[in-house]
């Protein structure tokens, strides 16, 4: 056994407690502050990120890698994501009666009735003809009913159309 004086025994005792007290300090200066050679150097920090990836070696990717993403170097990627949908056809236009009623003849055996085209000519028929596509169906004064496509439509006359305007 060693025995030591009192003033190497009050050395030792303030080394040992230094020492414990550095050896406490250290790590948690260390996590309060960071790592001893960057406190106070973010640049030393970003520096050494940028050296490290600098230096780490690259490797060309393989071919098979480049050729999986073949389909997407292919796409328009402008596209819309889904397809849209296509409308529904609308019905064809139905057709228009390309007549206007210029008057009627009404006698006991015959009755006749004056039309007007888009073209602006002048056609004459009777009950049972066909006009432009219409077939003339009654023929009465100042009024004339014709089948046209699937539909029945009554003409009538300028004078007979403004006469039921004012009765009304």
């Amino acid at each position: 056994m060693v025995t030591l004086t009192r003033p190497a025994r009050q050395r030792l005792l303030r080394a040992a407690i230094g020492a414990l007290l550095l050896g406490l300090l250290w790590p948690a200066s260390a996590m309060l502050l960071g790592p001893p050679a960057l406190v106070g150097r973010p640049d030393r920090q970003r520096d050494q990120t940028t050296r490290a990836a600098a230096a780490a070696p690259t490797t060309a990717p393989s071919l098979a890698v480049i050729e999986s993403y073949a389909v997407i170097f292919g796409r328009d990627l402008r596209r819309p994501l889904v397809d849209p949908v296509p409308p529904k056809p609308s019905p064809p236009p139905k057709p228009k009666l390309g007549l206007r009623l210029e008057g009627t003849v009404l006698e006991p055996d015959h009755n006749y009735a004056f039309f007007k085209t888009k073209s602006g000519e002048t056609k004459i028929a009777s009950e049972g003809q066909i006009v432009e596509g219409a077939e003339v169906i009654s023929i009465s004064e100042g009024e004339v009913t014709v089948s046209f496509g699937d539909q029945m439509i009554s003409l009538k006359t300028k004078a007979k159309a403004n006469a039921e305007r004012g009765n009304r």
